[in-house]
């Protein structure tokens, strides 16, 4: 329970401030693929995410006809999701509440899709919450997991900017941090099959994710931190490093070394997706 509390304590700090809102633009691009999978469900569908923020991925899938339930251990999240949908007049397409997602509060098989984006290294036992992510899924329904850090970086770059970090958080005078961000060490590829096999699950496709727009990225998070204001992703830079993303991650040795993964899952029974899609 101290894990769960520190972390909610800290979510609702930091989602009260402006600069929380800079994850409102972080990985459009990333993020985007797998969502393209989920509009394309049929009208009416009922799409669960866990861990919204304040980005509220959900909401372009409610404009795609979806009734979306819009979750997260921050009640100051939540209550964020229901007045984005609201000023757009989309609040009938969307349900809110705050919720543990080791301990779903929904029937068996009540949805047709469940997605978290760069939530799940936040989670105190992934195992059990991947278990009811499949118990609350129809059969064959997606299970998502977006931009989930990779593992090398906590083993290499992170422990040299590890000073840094300590530095930043000395001048910012922070009261709370992430318990799960101090202490991920990332996922390899055999971590994530296997979480994913224990609970039972069909991995349809493990993706790469980020190269060289990490770097773009990270560099933004730092200026953010170090001088308190928010500066936004630059949509243009972001699309240019993406192409170059998708060009070095088919090149061997070099593909390697990703910053992230997504998964696409479902609820074994055989079902086929566009893979061009993704």
């Amino acid at each position: 329970m101290e894990f769960k509390d520190n972390e909610k304590r800290y979510w609702n700090s930091f989602y009260s401030t402006d600069i929380g809102n800079y994850s409102i633009n972080r990985d459009l691009s990333y993020h985007n693929n797998f969502k393209n999978l989920l509009k394309q469900l049929p009208a009416g569908s009922k799409i669960l995410e866990l861990g919204c923020g304040v980005r509220c991925d959900g909401l372009e899938i409610a404009i795609s006809g979806k009734t979306v339930y819009e979750t997260d251990i921050s009640q100051v999240a939540v209550d964020n999701a229901k007045k984005i949908y609201q000023n757009l007049g989309l609040e009938k397409q969307g349900i809110f509440l705050t919720c543990d997602a080791e301990n779903l509060p929904f029937a068996n098989n009540f949805f047709d899709g469940v997605f978290m984006a760069a939530a799940f290294h936040h989670l105190a036992n992934q195992l059990v919450a991947l278990r009811e992510m499949k118990r609350v899924v129809k059969p064959g329904g997606l299970i998502i997991l977006g931009v989930e850090p990779n593992a090398w970086p906590y083993f290499t770059i992170f422990i040299l900017l590890k000073p840094l970090k300590i530095f930043i958080r000395k001048i910012n005078q922070k009261k709370f941090s992430s318990v799960a961000d101090d202490t991920t060490r990332g996922f390899t590829k055999k971590q994530l099959k296997k979480v994913f096999k224990n609970a039972g699950l069909e991995i349809l496709f493990l993706k790469r994710a980020k190269y060289l727009s990490e770097f773009y990225d990270s560099g933004l998070r730092l200026l953010n931190k170090m001088l308190g204001k928010d500066f936004s992703t630059n949509r243009y830079l972001e699309k240019i490093l993406v192409v170059t993303d998708s060009v070095l991650v088919k090149i061997p040795l070099i593909n390697w070394f990703n910053w992230h993964w997504s998964v696409i899952a479902c609820k074994p029974i055989n079902k086929k997706i566009n893979n061009k899609v993704f």
